[in-house]
């Protein structure tokens, strides 16, 4: 009996990203993402491979307002715009019948089937 029928693997650019990185973004995001996902066009259709990349960019375009600046500074107790931490994600959606796999940085993301590990991600690197 086969565990995933369909299987998508999402490669985000980075070349438009924020680097505020750290704690900080990670705690951002892990307040933030669920809430804005959810008010994706994308995600009520059920595309959710562009949900996921919509929602990356998002993230990227909440902490570049004033306001978004402001709580990262919050987080991660530092003067506004001195943040110099790092951060990536991985996220995977699970759907009935469809796995979505979408990361941004250093990360990836591996499934084990029956023991043998497949490559749900590919990390970012500078060159690709």
């Amino acid at each position: 009996m086969e565990c995933l029928t369909a299987m998508e693997v999402i490669k985000l650019k980075i070349s438009n990203l924020i680097f505020v990185v750290g704690k900080e973004v990670a705690l951002y995001v892990k307040k933030h993402f669920i809430k804005e996902f959810t008010k994706l066009s994308s995600w009520k259709s059920k595309d959710y491979k562009t949900a996921l990349e919509d929602c990356f960019f998002k993230m990227d375009e909440l902490m570049r307002t004033n306001a978004g600046r402001k709580e990262l500074a919050q987080l991660g107790e530092a003067e506004l715009g001195e943040s110099c931490a790092g951060c990536t994600a991985t996220t995977i959606l699970i759907t009935p019948s469809e796995i979505f796999c979408a990361n941004s940085g250093d990360s990836r993301t591996v499934l084990s089937r029956s023991g043998k590990c497949l490559a749900l991600s590919e990390d970012h690197k500078p060159d690709n």
